[in-house]
């Protein structure tokens, strides 16, 4: 009887969400341009206006690097040649790939662990 009541008090302390948890690593697939919106930065760098392959987590200069549109900002004075990289809005997408099973889930939550300032997340869409 005692194993009983003490297996009852453990199974009502579980809470109803802490169901196995897993999880969808959103670290490749990723690409970037320049935001359409911003069409003098467009218009300016029309390389970096296309989508590029992107590295996350990184960031815009270092897939810009990469992508070889603009310097590396550690040599010499190229640092002046990328301002316009900071001054831009820049957008970055990937597709997230779900099971039907986790799809059935009563609560999802997409959760990132750091964003640059400032960020607008859209999912489909």
């Amino acid at each position: 009887m005692r194993w009983t009541v003490l297996l009852l008090f453990a199974s009502a302390a579980t809470p109803v969400w802490a169901a196995p948890r897993t999880s969808v690593t959103l670290d490749s697939g990723w690409s970037m341009r320049i935001d359409p919106a911003d069409t003098a930065a467009a218009k300016a760098h029309p390389k970096a206006a296309r989508w590029l392959r992107a590295t996350v987590p990184g960031s815009a200069q270092t897939d810009l690097m990469a992508a070889k549109i603009v310097p590396d900002p550690y040599k010499g004075l190229n640092e002046a040649k990328i301002q316009w990289v900071g001054l831009t809005d820049w957008q970055y997408r990937t597709t997230l790939r779900m099971t039907a099973e986790q799809l059935a889930r009563d609560h999802v939550d997409l959760v990132f662990d750091g964003l640059d300032t400032f960020a607008e997340v859209r999912l489909n869409g």
